[in-house]
């Protein structure tokens, strides 16, 4: 089916006079052979880190360098001297209050919020001496872990809505819990352990409330320094600081590099001071890993890869997991693109498995620092295809950004621009990927290019190829139309849309205020408002009534001057429109948005969530799975 698209679009550029994708001369991107063992592995090593290599070492890093491999290692004897520890502990207390710890532990393990924090207030209002430093920590990180969960969660369906805010409705109740066991923890209720101070920092790092993780931090080294001994909470200091914007009158006079500067400057004295502390190896070298991500991110590189060079992967507590974080630094830095591509290689090569988003930001960046773009490819390209990684969530986020990239660099039509676009699609659609990777390439040909030959022409492929359209499609087809104009075709697409709708039974007045508002904007050109106005009718009438206000700044009668002004905010500017609309204050925060959308120029894709900003599911890559 890829094959029938890639002929298809291939005859329409050759009927248009474009030369056949062989003139261009093209390197080679197929599949880079494995490593024999007789080539060595050993002289790869060297050369990349300077440090000897190890063949057992390396046998046991690649064996634990998967899912289930344990941060520095897995010491059994370690963890049942722990257990045995901790069941001592608990021997000691009263039946009574044994269950109730027990209880407790088992819902943080659940993560239960609200039973855990309800537990966890009684007890520490009736009870508190009962708490081990253990107990607060597992309900610090129940906290943390739901945290990170709450803020990547988005459904499948909501995603082929053109849907991606998470649903982040508890953040302020984790907040808040926070706030509970940090002032518990200050007047002594209860202990806390380093690495219950790590989760803390670095959950009010997820959830952006840097002063209080910067003044929590400042109180533990006035207040409880014996605490920070072993490590652990300078590697949530680290992160804190490099994220942490800078406060004070002169931030807005300030550059990008000076204010990288700054907070490396506050980074190199965290890092020497928990050096001071002479820490056990393991906490010393999570303390390093975020150093390490403090240098990449305030433009030190250079010394970033020094600080890795230096690390002794003799010892287990050193890698698999610590040395794999390190290379993700490495590989997403947004300075120096040839210590991102060498890392790269060198994970794709050891088969290191990223996180997902690395591989992103390497595109991201690799193109705003002017890196070839098949050079990108090829390397994308060779990680995805060693480690299976194509037709998956973090394949169809790379194939977006790349293609996102693509068109930015190739913001004209021509024959350079198209040739290279069938080039790549030849190759990355074999793998049929999501359909948020063919919206991506159609927003760009309608809105960048403008050619509603290619469009026609890449939508007909793609629904041969095996692409199955979600409201994202629709929407883009339907704007696309609607700047043709031509009326039928909006009529037909919006039907299209509408059958496809029928499948969630679920209405989401957000969902289809996005799919009326685009019908709105082809409407304002092909001037079918007979159209229009029946469409909202049903719309509203089908709206529960609690959700048909937010339907308002949509209704046709807004728009009483027909659009005879090309732009919205030349329309809403007059003010006499607003005021023939009832409930007159309830619409004008809808206006604004509209007023807002109409003037982004990011494009009418499917879109991946993005914890720092809201943004509207036309504007960004999206995850095409439920996310965990």
């Amino acid at each position: 089916m890829a094959l029938l698209f890639v002929r298809q679009f291939g005859r329409l550029l050759q009927s248009r006079g474009y030369q056949s994708v062989s003139a261009v001369p093209s390197r080679s991107l197929n599949t880079p052979a494995a490593s024999s063992p007789s080539k060595s592995k050993k002289r790869i090593y060297n050369n990349l880190t300077g440090i000897k290599y190890n063949s057992k070492q390396a046998n046991q890093a690649q064996k634990s360098n998967d899912s289930s491999a344990q941060t520095g290692g897995f010491d059994s004897s370690r963890y049942l001297k722990n257990l045995r520890k901790d069941e001592a502990e608990l021997a000691k207390l009263s039946s009574e209050d044994r269950t109730a710890i027990q209880t407790l532990l088992g819902v943080c393990k659940q993560g239960n919020f609200s039973q855990a924090l309800s537990l966890f207030h009684t007890i520490s209002v009736s009870k508190p001496e009962i708490i081990s430093d253990k107990t607060t920590f597992a309900m610090v990180q129940c906290i943390h872990q739901l945290i990170r969960n709450e803020k990547n969660f988005v459904s499948a369906s909501d995603i082929d809505q053109g849907v991606q805010t998470p649903q982040s409705a508890n953040i302020l109740r984790y907040d808040s819990a926070l706030d509970m066991i940090v002032d518990g923890f200050q007047i002594n209720r209860f202990p806390l352990n380093s690495f219950g101070l790590l989760h803390i920092l670095s959950s009010y790092k997820e959830i952006f409330q840097y002063r209080k993780g910067s003044d929590f931090w400042l109180w533990l080294v006035k207040n409880k320094p014996e605490l920070l001994n072993d490590g652990a909470p300078y590697s949530a200091a680290l992160e804190l600081y490099t994220d942490a914007p800078i406060a004070g009158s002169e931030v807005a006079v300030m550059s990008e590099a000076e204010a990288n500067k700054v907070k490396r400057d506050i980074c190199v004295k965290l890092y020497q001071d928990m050096k001071s502390r002479r820490p056990a190896v393991k906490h010393a070298t999570i303390a390093t890993t975020s150093y390490i991500y403090a240098l990449t991110t305030l433009d030190d590189v250079k010394r970033a890869e020094e600080v890795f060079l230096e690390q002794d992967f003799t010892n287990y507590a050193t890698h698999p997991e610590y040395r794999r974080k390190i290379l993700m630094y490495l590989i997403w830095n947004k300075y120096d693109s040839e210590i991102a591509t060498k890392y790269l290689k060198y994970a794709t090569k050891e088969r290191y498995v990223l996180a997902i988003g690395v591989l992103e930001k390497y595109v991201i960046n690799a193109y705003e620092l002017g890196v070839n773009e098949d050079e990108i490819f090829a390397n994308a390209k060779d990680y995805m295809t060693l480690n299976n990684r194509w037709n998956t969530r973090e394949g169809t986020i790379v194939l977006i950004e790349f293609f996102k990239g693509f068109f930015k660099r190739f913001s004209e039509l021509t024959d350079d621009a198209v040739i290279h676009l069938r080039k790549f699609l030849d190759d990355v659609f074999d793998y049929t990927p999501h359909a948020s990777v063919y919206n991506e390439i159609l927003s760009k040909i309608s809105r960048v290019w403008q050619d509603p030959d290619l469009v026609e022409a890449f939508y007909e492929g793609a629904l041969a190829s095996g692409m199955k359209p979600t409201s994202v499609t629709y929407r883009i087809l339907i704007k696309h139309y609607g700047l043709l104009p031509s009326a039928e075709k909006v009529r037909q697409t919006w039907m299209q849309l509408l059958e496809y709708q029928a499948q969630y039974t679920d209405f989401s007045i957000d969902v289809w205020r996005k799919n009326l508002f685009h019908l709105l904007t082809a409407t304002r050109v092909t001037r079918d408002w007979e159209f229009y106005e029946l469409q909202y009718a049903n719309l509203y009438n089908a709206c529960p009534e609690a959700d048909r206000e937010r339907l308002v700044a949509l209704r046709s009668d807004v728009y009483s001057l027909k659009s005879e002004t090309g732009n919205l905010s030349d329309l809403f500017s007059n003010g006499k429109s607003i005021l023939m609309v009832e409930a007159q204050d309830a619409i004008s925060s809808e206006v604004s948005t509209l007023l807002a959308s109409e003037e982004k120029t990011a494009d009418d894709t499917a879109s991946q969530e993005n914890p720092t900003a809201e943004k509207t599911a036309e504007e960004e890559p999206t995850d095409p799975s439920t996310q965990n």
